[in-house]
């Protein structure tokens, strides 16, 4: 700092900050070497790396172990852990890959506040590409949620990766991509988050318990016969020791002694009722939720499930649901019991002896204080836990569908090791909630044990003083262990509670979704496709990455087949999911016979579509429920009708049971060719209008291809048919064929046409059936251009952009050029 400087007045506080942050590096990059590092302390300055004006925060010179701190009266120097963790990160091996971490790292470290929400609603880009005030706040919740999911010590192995290493350590350490990771995080982010509280947890349950009022009233009233002895004991103890056994009378104690024996049987009964009437209760509550978790799942949008591996659904569905009974059935079956045991005995105690009841009484706050301190450390170890297992079970549901590769490929070690990394990451999640829980315990007993002497020693000198009895001793004893065993239980209760409400967190997260259709009330009924449907200038990406589609304009005729090519990855594909709205287009509108099909209700919209996908899923039953799960209630009829038009009749007709043949789990009694034949009838039971084939025969041999094909241009007679293909030889005949390429519409035409031009289409064509690339003509479309009036004042570089705009194609002799408007022809 310079003598007499702002600076030098915070000289002494930020010294000691700087030590304590070091101390919490310990081990990063650098900061083992020893080296003294330079802080200054200095006015607004010039970053000479940029040439701007630093008025606050740092600038960090690694290669001379200084961090240079702007500083004044209206702008305090900024928390030492970030420059200081980026000055010793930028010796990690990694380290040149690891800026946002680090950085993250240290605003953590710092203590940086940042609410749950922070990020909600928000367009975030990529990590990578973010910046300003932005990335200072997706680099802090990053690296929270990395932590959250795994803890500090792995994300520190995470920051000492080797050099370009630093995707196979994600992979290592936390199971999966750093990809797939950061979309976790990112959906996560920018929805709203609320942790779930206790409160919350038993408004849930009163929700869920509202069907069972009457069982509910019946657990009460055997709640309250329950505590015939708790409530008999003090008082019969009491009248024992101070009067029955000084008097010496036998009788008068055999009668106390049947009196606490019968209140001890009827509180015996009824608790086993209890018991079974509340497991009762929460198993039916659970499976109501189940049934609703499973309900909404079918709901859910495309765009919802992308974001969740098959094995965190299916986690959600039975772990955290489990846990959630666990959750239930300790509030209903010992919550509810415990809390009317401490409001009874508390009476009670209070009768016996007024103070020492005051006393006891007084340790209960604290209970409660510890558990509030403590219960959100709890959720967040309930949640990794429940991340954990979802990890896991993703790995072994993977593994069991990718077996036969595994098997071949000799991938069993590689498995095992993927298995054993995904069980060794829930273990240490489990260990450290029972560590923690562990804690929680330990806290409560140590309160509990330090009453229990306080009120014996309290109990003494009340008896020596002659203002107690022992027997009130005695029976204050007893009554005390029924209020702090339900302060005790309770305490466990939470602990209970708090693991449950981490899986109600994950399970709330499928619930709340909005379901497909939820916001169609008031729109549009869309009537039969009559016109065209048309893309005008869509635009879509699945994530922050790059776009997949990017300004797609194109026309599909009704009554027309149409296809979409191109290269793997081109897509082609999300086109379709476009128009089925799958997804919604982040630009542009695609129009229904003009009509925004956003703006119309989902059921109008699908109800006129039957679809053929790639891989012919057939449910393990019947092949007429197979057939009629197309449209639900279709007639005997109706069914055979479809399977005659997708030439399977007869094939069924020789099955052993004929259409009540089962065909198998995924149809795996069928072969290829004739589970797409079930398929294409189970679209066509619809009657569709708009007939969606999803590379329909990709995985079929070519004879089968030839003879699939052949049936689905029989079948699209007076229907619009839109086809995504990669195998060119299927839509050779189609009116219309789109080329896809990076996100766009670079050609179209028919197949002739396409193969004219020798672009795209045409080496494509080459490729699959080796057929040379020739134009019909040469032709220049710029020197074309030029004689055209229109275009004669322009220079030969607008001619060329003109030129790259157009689409060229070549005419046989006799072909119509045109039939209507709608289009610029240029006549070369």
């Amino acid at each position: 700092y310079r003598p007499g400087s702002h600076g030098e007045s915070l000289a002494g506080s930020y010294l000691k900050a700087c030590r304590k942050a070091r101390r919490n590096l310990a081990g990063i990059g650098s900061e083992s070497w020893g080296n003294t590092v330079v802080v200054w302390l200095v006015d607004p300055f010039t970053d000479p790396a940029t040439g701007d004006t630093v008025v606050e925060g740092s600038v960090i010179d690694d290669s001379a172990n200084e961090i240079w701190m702007a500083v004044s009266p209206e702008a305090p120097p900024e928390d030492p852990h970030r420059p200081m963790i980026l000055l010793f990160g930028a010796a990690l091996p990694a380290g040149a890959d690891l800026d946002l971490l680090l950085e993250g790292f240290g605003l953590h470290l710092a203590g940086t506040e940042q609410a749950p929400d922070a990020l909600a609603g928000l367009q975030m880009p990529p990590l990578e590409h973010a910046s300003g005030d932005l990335r200072t706040a997706m680099a802090l919740s990053w690296v929270r949620f990395l932590l959250a999911r795994e803890n500090e010590d792995i994300f520190r192995q995470l920051l000492a990766s080797p050099a370009g290493q630093v995707e196979s350590r994600f992979q290592e350490l936390y199971g999966t991509t750093s990809t797939a990771l950061e979309m976790q995080w990112h959906y996560g982010a920018i929805e709203e988050q609320h942790d779930v509280k206790a409160g919350e947890f038993l408004r849930l349950s009163l929700k869920y318990l509202k069907p069972y009022k009457a069982r509910q009233a019946e657990i009460f009233v055997y709640m309250l016969l329950s505590l015939a002895f708790t409530a008999a004991f003090p008082f019969v103890s009491r009248r024992l020791f101070d009067d029955a056994l000084p008097s010496g009378e036998f009788g008068q104690v055999a009668t106390l002694l049947g009196l606490l024996g019968g209140a001890f049987v009827v509180s015996l009964l009824a608790g086993l009722r209890q018991t079974y009437q509340s497991a009762w209760v929460s198993g039916a509550v659970v499976r109501d939720i189940r049934a609703q978790m499973f309900d909404r799942l079918q709901r859910l949008p495309e765009a919802w499930h992308s974001r969740y591996q098959q094995g965190d659904v299916l986690s959600r569905m039975f772990n955290d649901v489990g846990q959630v009974e666990n959750g239930l059935t300790t509030a209903i079956g010992t919550g509810i019991f415990q809390g009317l045991q401490l409001v009874v005995s508390g009476i009670i105690m209070l009768t016996v002896n007024f103070w020492l009841g005051v006393l006891v009484l007084l340790g209960a706050p604290i209970v409660a204080f510890v558990y509030k301190r403590m219960a959100k450390g709890a959720q967040a170890r309930s949640v990794a836990v429940s991340e954990a297992s979802s990890d896991l079970l993703g790995v072994a549901s993977e593994n069991n569908a990718a077996g036969q590769v595994v098997r071949m490929f000799g991938l069993a070690g590689r498995e095992g090791d993927r298995f054993g990394r995904a069980s060794e990451r829930l273990f240490g999640a489990e260990r450290r909630l029972s560590l923690f829980g562990g804690f929680f315990g330990l806290s409560v007993n140590l309160i509990v044990t330090l009453l229990r002497l306080a009120v014996m020693g309290i109990g003494a000198w009340l008896i020596i003083e002659g203002r107690f009895t022992i027997g009130g001793l005695v029976a204050f004893l007893g009554v005390m262990g029924d209020v702090l065993t339900p302060v005790t239980s309770l305490t466990t209760l939470g602990q209970g509670i708090q693991a449950s409400m981490g899986s109600l967190v994950r399970i709330n997260e499928v619930l709340d979704a909005t379901p497909e259709g939820a916001d169609d009330s008031g729109k549009t009924q869309l009537k039969p496709l009559e016109r065209d449907i048309t893309l005008t200038g869509v635009a879509f990406s699945y994530g922050p990455e790059k776009r997949v589609l990017d300004g797609v304009d194109c026309t599909i005729e009704a009554g027309t087949k149409v296809a979409f090519v191109g290269p793997s990855g081109s897509g082609k594909s999300t086109v379709l999911r476009l128009l089925m709205r799958q997804w919604d287009p982040e630009e542009g509108a695609i129009l229904f016979d003009g009509t925004d099909i956003r703006t119309a209700t989902l059921a109008s919209l699908r109800d006129q579509m039957g679809v053929v996908f790639q891989d012919p899923f057939l449910f393990d039953t019947t092949v007429r429920e197979n057939i009629a799960m197309g449209r639900p209630g279709a007639t005997e009829a109706e069914i055979i009708a479809a399977a005659e038009a997708a030439e399977i009749d007869s094939f069924i007709g020789n099955l052993p049971r004929g259409y009540d043949t089962l065909v198998g789990q995924r149809g795996s009694n069928l072969s290829g060719g004739q589970r797409q034949r079930v398929s294409i009838a189970r679209a066509l039971v619809r009657n569709p209008s708009i007939l969606l084939l999803d590379e329909a025969t990709s995985a079929l041999d070519p004879q089968t291809e030839r003879a699939i094909n052949q049936t689905l241009d029989r079948v699209a007679h007076k229907r619009t048919v839109i086809s995504i293909t990669h195998r060119l030889t299927s839509v050779t005949g189609y009116d219309k064929i789109f080329v896809v390429d990076n996100g766009s519409i670079v050609e179209s035409g028919s197949h002739e046409q396409l193969v004219a031009m020798g672009g795209l289409y045409a080496h494509l064509w080459s490729e699959q059936t080796g057929a040379p690339v020739e134009r019909a003509t040469a032709f220049d479309a710029v020197s074309a251009l030029a004689k055209v009036s229109l275009f004669a004042d322009l220079g030969p570089e607008a001619l060329a952009g003109v030129a790259a705009r157009l689409t060229t194609f070549d005419l046989a002799a006799g072909e119509t050029i045109a039939e209507g408007g709608g289009r610029l022809l240029l006549i070369a």
